[in-house]
């Protein structure tokens, strides 16, 4: 039952994320944010497919865990953080090009960074 609650939770914030830079992008007038889900989904992917996100629910190692010191694990990691900081730097950016107004970008950070605790918490309960 935990982890249907836990699966139900990420689902709402998964979409709440993406619905709000989406509602960037429409009230708006401007696609530019929508980088923010392409940035956003690349810094899941390295984790995932390059196992630094452990789903093998009979080990009881954390997420973080020290005693993983695989080099293509800890590249995974590096390229995520660099994404996630892509992530953050795009409304700014836009903002300072003039593309979006001050209300995009916390659209689009707040929606960013929603995504991000989402993806988090899936990884760190499963």
């Amino acid at each position: 039952m935990k982890a249907i609650l836990l699966l139900i939770l990420n689902s709402i914030l998964l979409a709440g994320g993406i619905l709000l830079i989406i509602f960037c992008c429409l009230l708006y007038n401007t696609w530019w944010p929508l980088f923010i889900v392409l940035a956003v989904a690349m810094a899941v992917a390295f984790p995932v497919l390059m196992s630094g996100c452990q789903f093998d629910s009979s080990e009881s190692s954390s997420l973080f865990a020290d005693d993983d010191h695989d080099g293509i694990a800890v590249l995974s990691w590096i390229a995520t953080g660099v994404l996630v900081i892509i992530a953050y730097a795009i409304p700014v950016e836009l903002f300072r090009a003039q593309l979006v107004p001050a209300g995009g970008v916390y659209f689009s950070a707040g929606g960013g960074t929603i995504v991000l605790l989402a993806i988090l918490l899936f990884c760190r309960n499963m």
